[in-house]
C-alpha cells in the first residue's frame, strides 16, 4: 500500500511541475541591460500589413521599461525577457489607448552604433509586425 501511495504520489507531483512549465516565459540575462542600451530611444516604425509609420518612444532605466505609440495615444509597460551587450527582447503589456495598439507583442532593439539601433515588433504568435529605425536621447 506504501507503494501505491508513493507512486501516485509521484505522478501527482510530476503532472503539476509539467503544467506549471507551459506559462512559464524565459526571462535570462534579466539585470544585464548594458549601459549602451540603456536610456529613452525615439524614432518611427513602418507597420506592414497597412504601411502605416507611427512614433515610438523606448525608455530603458534602471529596471523600469516602458513603450509609447505618441501618434497612436498609446503605450504601456515593457517585461524584459532577454538582453545582451547589443540587444534587449521585451514583453509589451499596452496599459493605455488598448483599442489603438495590440497587446502582449514582442519588441526588440538591436543597437547599430552607439546612438541608434533597430526596433522589430512581433505579434503574440511570433509573425513578424513592425520595423524601424531609433535614436537614443
Amino acid at each position: 500500500m506504501k507503494n501505491i501511495i508513493i507512486v501516485v504520489s509521484a505522478i501527482i507531483a510530476l503532472t503539476g511541475c509539467a503544467s506549471s512549465k507551459t506559462n512559464y516565459i524565459s526571462t535570462k540575462n534579466v539585470n544585464l541591460v548594458t549601459k549602451n542600451i540603456q536610456g529613452t530611444w525615439t524614432g518611427k516604425a513602418k507597420q506592414f500589413n497597412n504601411n502605416v509609420t507611427w512614433s515610438v518612444k523606448v525608455n530603458i532605466e534602471n529596471n523600469n521599461y516602458t513603450v509609447s505609440y505618441p501618434s497612436l495615444n498609446c503605450g504601456g509597460i515593457l517585461t524584459l525577457l532577454d538582453s545582451s551587450k547589443t540587444q534587449v527582447k521585451f514583453r509589451e503589456n499596452i496599459t493605455y489607448g488598448r483599442s489603438k495598439c495590440v497587446d502582449n507583442g514582442i519588441l526588440t532593439l538591436s543597437t547599430t552604433s552607439n546612438n541608434n539601433a533597430e526596433y522589430k515588433w512581433y505579434y503574440e504568435n511570433g509573425k513578424f509586425g513592425a520595423l524601424g529605425l531609433m535614436t537614443k536621447k
